[in-house]
């Protein structure tokens, strides 16, 4: 696919955005977005609480 008619805009010293493309043909970008990167699937993988170990003082001894 070749993208014709984008605007290819400098965002400083080490990179470019390709502008305008959304616009033209009237897409919403969050339609664009896979669902990987939406609010609901941040908080569905980062949901659960992970706890932290004691440290190895802490530990019990089994005398056996």
């Amino acid at each position: 696919m070749i993208a014709q008619g984008c605007q290819v805009v400098a965002n400083g010293d080490l990179g470019y955005e390709v502008v305008e493309a959304l616009e033209h043909d009237r897409i919403e970008p969050p339609n664009e977005m896979h669902w990987w990167y939406s609010k609901e699937a941040y908080f569905l993988v980062y949901q659960p609480k992970i706890q932290p170990i004691r440290g190895e003082k802490l530990w019990k001894i089994d005398p056996s």
